[in-house]
């Protein structure tokens, strides 16, 4: 590009002083001038050949600088008064608003101006409006990037230096964004290495480098396959050994949270060799909170989103917490209407890449049931890929990824705390190696199982033993102690992770069980079994300390109890009288269910309280454990349990 000696005349901005001057009174004066370079030759090349009067056309402008539309769009105005008349619309706001319709190209080219439009790529609007514009026969045109040249030119205009740098051409100068130079607003020294740094910096943020690799990523499950299909398929791609149309645009990534959704995507660019543009639909949403205009700048935040992934393709768009935008189905009030609006650009975001190849757009979300289903349709996010929590086999691999030091834990100990970790995440794994070996530096001792076993069971800290009453401690430790012996008694002793009467927020003892790892069978004996469980803590109580001293701790128990028990009686076929029917809360014959929970728990409460009787000793065992110790471990407690009679236990 070459610019006229009289740039500022021509531009408007030969008022009075310098640029920085200028900047000084007016901070968006450095903005209007970026903006005015980049329109210049453009809009003299236009000018020229739409003059008042002349022929009215469709112009199309393409727009490569993201984030800077409404800036270019007034540079634009500014340049064309009093040389052709026009309509300009900026893509996609125009879009949105619904303003940018063929009626009112028609009207506008029937007045006798030009229809200008402003916006990304023409391919890369939705299908229908390209359709539409295309049926104008429009004038493309294109505002150019930087090259070395140019960017000479705008580093001696906006830096008011007496003569351009001399600058060589270099692949980074492509990528150079209007917020480049607001960033070195007042850079002089070292202007083009700060600027390459700026621009680099950036790109270099979108890159996957530190991506896991996928042979390290453990417990996808079937989810693996769609995966490595992916990029197999984007490897080929990339070779010309498939189409575009061959390969998945989108998959939207379901599973609680921690289980890798963001990292797998991440994965996905590494080992396809592309870039990772990683964004977030909860963050468009907090762009409009608190702002009357608060819509229109959800749409903005989003639009420059997926500018940005255009400017970085080939890449991976990955849309983190998509659900956060909400779906047309539950949406009412007095917002639906804008609400909708919403969810109808993101389906024109995501519409608009089509046929820009490589551009896959992965989406993830903890509840796919709020996403909208149009989200989901073929060409959109039509794959649903389940990400499950990984199983005693994944967490093993896991443990030795965030531990691959082997003098740390043996294999025996690794496989005790992947089984201690089932239901756990990637994501808690690592929180449980990097709060552990905190506490042993702390400690000024080398990390060892005893500490990554303190956070996997969360067992409590030892506080001020002090501060807790000795009858309080006591009648807490023959609680605990009951729910644990019963769990024994049942056969079920494995699954108890620790014990402790130690207070948190919520209880004043606690016991904690490992998730189950075979398929339970759900038979009413199981589940009654769990009630045992519940009333054990109340009835060892009673055993020991007599039913007037027994203490309101066990409520929680009991409210889980009786919702257990209705629950079989109400709602699973499973009730003690053989009855099928299952009913919601408006056909039960409430005083009837009454009577039979009532019934039903009473029995098991009396069951409860002789099973204990019979085992006593190991119940007084127990409590005299954990008044000692404060805490048991599952084995512990089971090394303890192994002294008395098989019999008994």
């Amino acid at each position: 590009m070459q610019y006229p000696k009289n740039y500022k005349k021509v531009m408007g901005l030969d008022s009075s002083g310098s640029p920085n001057q200028l900047r000084a009174a007016n901070p968006r004066a450095e903005r209007r001038e970026i903006a005015d370079f980049l329109v210049l030759n453009l809009m003299a090349e236009l000018s020229a050949e739409f003059v008042v009067g002349s022929r009215p056309a469709v112009i199309y402008v393409e727009n490569p600088f993201w984030g800077f539309e409404m800036d270019l769009s007034l540079a634009i105005e500014r340049s064309a008064a009093g040389k052709f008349e026009h309509d300009l619309y900026v893509v996609p706001k125009a879009l949105q608003s619904e303003e940018l319709t063929e009626d009112r190209i028609v009207g506008c080219l029937n007045e006798g101006r030009c229809f200008m439009i402003l916006g990304r790529p023409l391919e890369g609007l939705p299908r229908t409006m390209r359709g539409k514009i295309s049926e104008f026969a429009p004038v493309l045109r294109e505002l150019p990037r930087f090259d070395h040249l140019s960017l000479a030119e705008a580093c001696r205009l906006f830096y008011d230096l007496k003569d351009a740098p001399t600058i060589h051409s270099e692949p980074w100068i492509k990528q150079v964004q209007p917020r480049d130079f607001l960033v070195n607003a007042l850079a002089c020294e070292n202007l083009i290495e700060r600027l390459k740094e700026t621009v680099l910096a950036r790109v270099q943020g979108f890159s996957a480098d530190n991506g896991i690799p996928l042979k390290d990523f453990h417990g996808l499950g079937l989810a693996r396959s769609f995966i490595e299909d992916l990029i197999s398929d984007l490897h080929a791609l990339a070779a010309g050994q498939l189409s575009w149309s061959d390969v998945d645009r989108g998959a939207l990534f379901a599973g609680p949270p921690g289980v890798g959704k963001t990292s797998l995507a991440r994965t996905v660019a590494k080992e396809a060799g592309l870039r990772f543009v990683s964004v977030s639909a909860a963050e468009w949403m907090r762009a409009g909170a608190g702002d009357s205009r608060g819509f229109y700048d959800v749409l903005q935040a989003m639009s420059d989103d997926f500018s940005k992934a255009r400017e970085y393709a080939p890449c991976i768009m990955f849309i983190d917490e998509i659900d956060s935008i909400g779906s047309r189905e539950s949406f009412s009030g007095h917002n639906a209407a804008l609400e909708t609006q919403q969810v109808n650009a993101l389906l024109q975001e995501i519409d608009g890449f089509d046929g820009r190849a490589p551009f896959v757009v992965l989406a993830a979300t903890n509840n796919p049931d709020r996403v909208d289903p149009a989200l989901r349709r073929s060409g959109r996010l039509d794959r649903v890929i389940h990400i499950p929590l990984p199983n005693s086999k994944a967490l093993e691999e896991i443990w030795k990824h965030y531990l691959p030091d082997e003098n740390i834990l043996s294999d025996a100990e690794r496989v005790r705390l992947s089984k201690l970790s089932l239901g756990c995440t990637g994501a808690d794994i690592e929180r449980f190696t990097r709060v552990a070996a905190r506490a042993a530096r702390k400690a000024k001792r080398e990390l060892t199982f005893t500490e990554l076993e303190q956070q996997v069971l969360s067992i409590p800290e030892v506080g001020e033993r002090s501060a807790i009453p000795e009858e309080t401690r006591r009648r807490t430790a023959f609680h605990e102690a009951g729910h644990a012996l019963m769990v024994t008694l049942l056969g079920r002793g494995e699954e108890i992770a620790y014990l402790t009467i130690l207070p948190s927020r919520e209880t004043a003892g606690h016991l904690k069980l490992l998730p189950t790892t075979g398929v339970r069978q759900g038979t009413r004996e199981d589940y009654l079994n769990d009630v045992r469980v519940l009333l054990a803590g109340r009835a060892a109580e009673e055993l020991v300390l007599g039913k007037p001293n027994i203490s309101a701790g066990a409520a929680n128990d009991l409210e889980r109890a009786t919702a257990i028990v209705s629950w079989l009686e109400q709602r699973a076929g499973l009730g003690l009288d053989g009855n099928l029917g299952v009913f919601d809360e408006a056909l039960a014959d409430k005083e009837r269910l009454k009577s039979i929970v009532n019934r039903a728990l009473g029995e098991l409460y009396l069951e409860v309280l002789k099973m204990l009787e019979r085992a006593r000793e190991i119940l007084e065992h127990i409590s005299g454990r954990l008044l000692a110790e404060d805490s048991l471990t599952g084995a512990a407690l089971r090394d303890g349990l192994a002294a008395f009679p098989a019999n008994q236990n």
